[in-house]
This record gives structure tokens, sequence and C-alpha cells, in this order.
């Protein structure tokens, strides 16, 4: 259309092959979706070059296939016939596949009832909107969510006198660890808490209002006024604000105040106890692994290149959640390790809190 009857565009549109592409193009558009999709799921979200390679060459005869032998015999009985009578075809076809769907989800789990090992995994994927999940991060409290604006700073930033301060400040990535935190500072200091979802803690300020809002009430509150002795910043680190973390960092040890900075924990291209699921219901472990981002590795060493020279100590989540490249897929309590792609069960959380090595509070 853009080059007319005689542009290249034409020409290389005129040739057999793309001709056949574009006649089976309909069948090879109803056919991509599931071959991808059941792929998927038996081999995980992550294909491999010949994965690609098969799943494209699959759909191509799936759909030279049903071209050939139910597309074009449909059209040519049909296609001069009445209306009412492919009407009447096409609607008797739907009301087929819906009834042998509705038969199948039926009888689906009698045919392939679910593995006990299972029943745990399952029942994460209603962890995000659990009473759990808002004790853990502090949700109404400490941790501001877009769901949930409500921030009590004087509930949340009010140091303790004769007990060292710790301000635990960053996104999600931080509150996740809010609860296991204050379990192992216990009685012999106090944390505060200042966080909120999608928010970095960086200099200058960055993000939504609710996020130079909060980071503003820490660092211009008790962290100005004298009151915190030590800061954990913790978030879902991006490689094109490392310079604003290193700003956050030096702004505070020139206030005297330590500073510890956790990188980066595991990141999987797919929510973790789904994975775990498809490994197990197709005895596949080593699904886990390839879902895995390899980015990550990268990432992690340079906010450690970043923050070097500051005087902060930096923690490697990585290196404390996976030691030797092994990553745990379930924590102690046999929940999964993450209940999505990146952040920890309160279980897994615990795990991680308790390999901060002595340097990282005070």
């Amino acid at each position: 259309m853009a080059y007319g009857d005689r542009g290249p565009t034409a020409r290389l549109l005129s040739f057999a092959p793309m001709r056949f592409v574009g006649d089976i193009s309909y069948s090879l558009y109803l056919w991509h979706w599931p071959v991808m999709s059941f792929w998927r799921y038996q081999r995980g979200v992550v294909l491999a070059p010949w994965e690609m390679a098969a799943t494209i060459g699959l759909s191509f005869a799936l759909a030279i296939a049903s071209w050939r032998w139910v597309e074009q015999p449909f059209l040519r009985r049909y296609r001069a016939g009445p209306a009412p009578r492919v009407v009447a075809a096409g609607a008797a076809a739907a009301v087929g596949v819906a009834v042998i769907a509705a038969v199948a989800a039926h009888f689906a789990p009698a045919l392939r009832p679910l593995d006990p090992r299972l029943a745990p995994i399952v029942e994460t994927a209603a962890y995000p909107r659990s009473a759990m999940l808002r004790e853990q991060f502090g949700v109404g409290r400490c941790h501001v969510t877009v769901e949930s604006p409500v921030f009590r700073a004087e509930r949340c930033l009010s140091p303790v006198a004769g007990r060292p301060n710790v301000l635990l400040l960053g996104d999600s990535h931080a509150a996740q660890l809010s609860q296991a935190l204050r379990e192992r500072i216990g009685s012999r200091g106090h944390l505060l808490q200042a966080t909120a979802s999608g928010c970095r803690p960086i200099l200058p300020y960055a993000g939504e209002p609710r996020c130079t809002r909060i980071m503003r009430l820490a660092v211009e509150g008790p962290v100005a006024a004298g009151g915190v002795d030590h800061v954990v910043l913790a978030a879902h680190w991006r490689s094109d604000e490392l310079p604003g973390v290193r700003a956050m960092v030096e702004a505070l040890r020139a206030r005297g105040i330590g500073v510890t900075v956790l990188g980066p924990v595991m990141r999987y291209e797919e929510d973790l106890p789904r994975v775990i699921a498809r490994a197990m219901a197709n005895n596949d472990p080593a699904m886990v692994a390839r879902t895995g981002d390899p980015a990550r590795k990268p990432l992690d060493r340079a906010l450690a290149r970043a923050v070097a020279g500051t005087g902060a100590v930096y923690v490697s989540m990585l290196d404390l959640e996976c030691p030797r490249g092994k990553c745990p897929v379930l924590a102690p309590d046999g929940q999964p390790f993450h209940f999505d792609t990146t952040h920890f069960t309160l279980a897994g959380s615990r795990v991680m809190v308790e390999r901060l090595p002595p340097a990282a509070l005070p």
C-alpha cells in the first residue's frame, strides 16, 4: 500500500512463499498461541533459541494442516451457501467447543488430581492479599502503597532514646525485610521504617509524590535531627540510578550515620510459586534455574562499585540468597522462598535477614 504495486515491498510480497504465508495467516494466528502456551507450561516461560524455533515450526505445521483439511473444505462448502446455513454451522461449532471445554473443566480434577506436594505452593497464590503480607511489610502503618497510602509518621519515624535507632529506607524490597529485621534487632535496638512501593532511596528525590514525601519525612525528619544511628537502604535497584544511590549514601555518611546498602535479590521471569508448581508437575527441577534473571549479577556488581569508598557496608543479597550459584526454592516452612518474581515470603525474609553479616547492623 505504501509503495504501490511496483515497489520493492510489492515484489517481495508477490513471491509464492510470502503469498502462501498470507493464505495460512489466520490459521497460524489461531495456532501459535496455544502452542506457545502449552510449551511454556511444560518447559517454563523462558525459551531457548532451539525451543523458539521448534514452536514456530510446530505452529506452521499445524496451521498448514488445519488450512488444508479444515479451513479450505469449509470455505468450498459454505462460501456460496445461504447465510442461515453458514451461521448455523458456525454456531454449532462454537457450542461444540464450549461443551467440550466445560466437560474438560468439570472432570479435570478427577483426571489429573492435584499432587499433594503442590498444596502449600498453590496456597501461596493468595499471599499478596493476606494479612501476613500486610504485617510483614507494614502496610497501613510504615509502608505506603498505591492502594494503602496511610503512613503513621509518629509511629514509624520516632526514635527511642538509649538504644541504637536503625532506619529502613526504600521501596517494597526494603519493606519485605521489616518484620524480620525487627525480630533480629529485638530489644537491643529500635527499627524505624519509611518505605513506599516503587520508591527508591536516591538523591535527588525522584518518583511519584508519595515517594518524595516519604523520603523527605525520613531524611529531613529524624535523620536531620540526629535521631538515627544507622540506615539500611534496599530497593528494586535500577542501573540508571546508581549515581543517585551514591549521593544518598554520601549525604548520610556526611552526617556521621552508618549505612548498609542491600543489593538486588534474585529475580525470576515468572512468579516463583507458579514455576515451582510447574516444575513439580513435570518432574523438571531444572526449570526453576532456567527462569532466573542472569542480569541480576551485573547489576549487583555495578551497585557494589557505585558505593565503594563511601564507608557504607555493601551486602550482596544475591550471594546471600544463592551461595555458589544455588538459589533456594522453598523456605524452611515449606513455602516458596519468593511469592512473586522478586519478593520474599516472610519465611524467606527471615532466612535472608539471619544471613546478614554482623557489620550490616549496629
